[in-house]
């Protein structure tokens, strides 16, 4: 099995990564490993029928219209390494590392002491609330604010 992790690395890009990386072919890069696996398959003859080959692969972001030209090695995006940046294409800083596949997701981050939330829903659709005991809740913000510095 092939995963986009192993076509290419941020140092030595595969051809298809190169692609969406020139065409800023992503977005969020949520979809972005299954499109650039799926598109590295493809010959010249399969670009005529993209909608039904990517069918299986969903965007939510692009519309589809930067992945066609990563595809079609359209270039919309340049490496500025040099002057100024302002009114140009610019890559995205991130590009190379979505295109891999390591780049990290907000949930792959850990922060240290971090808390979470939980919700908890009503089990009445209409209710009115008459008290709440906010006894726990208080006692973990004494203890975490105990921690910090």
């Amino acid at each position: 099995m092939t995963t986009v992790a192993g076509l290419g690395t941020p140092d030595n890009l595969h051809p298809m990564q190169q692609k969406f990386v020139d065409a800023a072919g992503f977005q969020c890069g949520f979809c972005t490993a299954g499109m650039i696996v799926t598109a590295s398959t493809f010959t010249e003859d399969d670009l005529d029928d993209l909608p039904n080959r990517l069918k299986g692969n969903l965007c939510r972001c692009t519309g589809y219209r930067s992945i066609d030209d990563a595809l079609r090695g359209d270039r919309n995006a340049e490496q500025v390494t040099e002057g100024a940046s302002c009114g140009r294409s610019q890559r995205a800083p991130a590009a190379t590392r979505v295109v891999t596949g390591v780049e990290r997701y907000t949930l792959d981050t850990q922060v240290e002491g971090l808390l979470h939330v939980a919700v908890l829903g009503s089990p009445h659709p209409h209710a009115r609330i008459v008290s709440v005991d906010a006894t726990a809740a208080e006692a973990l913000r004494r203890a975490c604010s105990a921690l910090s510095p």
